[in-house]
């Protein structure tokens, strides 16, 4: 009985905490903390880096990729004809 006391208790604190608008910007307990004590400037600019860094990366894998497909193809076709002249 004294659990379901204190689960009601905590169930009415996050109900007031929610009315309050209250944002817990205490980044061990919220993820979402420095994100949230942003402005809207800082943030914009935090997704554009974002943005870029994961661009990069990306562009990085599939440019190996395109190189790697280009070497197999062109490789291939010389090891063919290598061997069919001997």
């Amino acid at each position: 009985m004294d659990g379901l006391k204190k689960d009601i208790e905590n169930v009415q604190y996050i109900e007031e905490v929610d009315k309050t608008g209250f944002v817990d910007l205490d980044p061990a307990t919220n993820r979402l903390a420095l994100a949230q004590a942003m402005s809207p400037e800082e943030l914009t600019a935090a997704e554009k880096r974002l943005k870029r860094k994961l661009d990069f990366r990306l562009l990085l894998v599939v440019w190996i990729i395109f190189i790697m497909n280009y070497i197999d193809r062109v490789g291939s076709h010389d090891l063919l004809q290598a061997c069919v002249a001997v």
